[in-house]
């Protein structure tokens, strides 16, 4: 059984915008990836 070793965070903000979602800071410091 293999197990992931890295794993992404992509955080869609427009998307988020849209669903009325806010993102906390912290989240968006720890992502890789902000559209």
């Amino acid at each position: 059984m293999q197990f992931a070793t890295r794993f992404e965070l992509v955080i869609n903000m427009k998307a988020a915008n849209a669903l009325g979602l806010t993102v906390p800071a912290r989240l968006l410091m720890d992502a890789e990836l902000i559209e």
